[in-house]
C-alpha cells in the first residue's frame, strides 16, 4: 500500500523513501535528532567514566562507614545496627549493674533469675550483687529492655510502680550512669550501665 506525503500528496512505496523525500523537499518539517552525532559521542566518552566514578565513590563511602560503625560496636561487644546503634546484630555478653532502693534501703536482687537447668534466658543473674548478664545470641528490642528482666523475675516495674510501691503514694526515679532516665521498663540496656531505680514514699522523713 503506497504511503502519501502529508505535505504534497506524493506517494511512495516505503517509509524510507518518504523520509528521504521529506528531508529533501520539506526540510522545515523533517525531524531533527535530539543530539548530534558529535554530542552523542561526547556523552558516551564522558558519561560512562563519570557513572563509574560515582558508583565506586559511593561503594567506598558505604563500606568505610560500615567498617567504622562495626569497629565502634565491637568495642562494646557486638555489631551495631546501622539504624538504631542500640540493638546489636551479633551475639553479646554484656554486664549492666542494677540497684533498687526503696525508702533508702537497697533491695536484694536474687541470684539465678532467668536460669533453668541446661538453659538460661537472654538476661539473667548469677550473683546477688545486681549484675545482670546479657548473654544473648539473638538481641532484640524486647529482650534487651530492662522491663524484660523484671518480667522474668515476676516483679512489677514501670514508670508508675516498682514492686508494690507506686507513684500514687511516693516518687519513682531512675538514673542511668548518673543521668536521670524516664524510659523505665522500656530502657534498652548497654554494657557497663549503672542503673539505679529509687522509690521514696511521701511519708518518709
Amino acid at each position: 500500500m503506497p504511503i502519501k506525503c502529508t505535505h504534497c500528496e506524493k506517494e511512495f512505496s516505503h517509509n524510507d523513501a518518504l523520509l528521504q523525500h521529506v528531508e529533501a523537499k520539506h526540510p522545515e518539517h523533517a525531524k531533527k535528532p535530539t543530539f548530534s552525532s558529535k554530542t552523542k559521542n561526547h556523552l558516551l566518552y564522558w558519561g560512562i567514566p563519570i557513572v563509574v566514578i560515582i558508583l565506586v565513590s559511593t561503594s567506598i563511602w558505604y563500606f568505610g562507614a560500615k567498617e567504622r560503625g562495626d569497629a565502634i560496636a565491637e568495642e562494646i561487644g557486638g555489631t551495631a545496627n546501622a539504624e538504631t546503634n542500640s540493638i546489636p546484630n551479633s551475639p553479646i555478653h554484656w554486664h549492666p549493674e542494677l540497684t533498687i532502693i526503696i525508702n533508702r534501703e537497697e533491695q536484694p536482687i536474687p541470684a539465678n533469675i532467668g536460669l533453668n537447668p541446661g538453659a538460661h534466658a537472654p538476661v539473667h543473674t548469677h550473683e546477688t550483687n545486681g549484675t545482670l548478664h546479657l548473654e544473648n545470641n539473638y538481641p532484640s528490642e524486647n529482650n534487651m529492655r530492662l522491663g524484660y528482666f523484671f518480667d522474668l523475675w515476676n516483679k512489677e516495674f514501670s514508670s508508675e510502680c516498682i514492686f508494690d510501691y507506686c507513684t500514687d503514694k511516693g516518687t519513682l526515679k531512675m538514673t542511668v550512669n548518673g543521668q536521670e532516665n524516664n524510659e523505665f521498663e522500656n530502657y534498652i540496656m548497654a554494657d557497663g550501665d549503672i542503673i539505679v531505680v529509687e522509690y521514696t514514699s511521701f511519708n518518709t522523713t
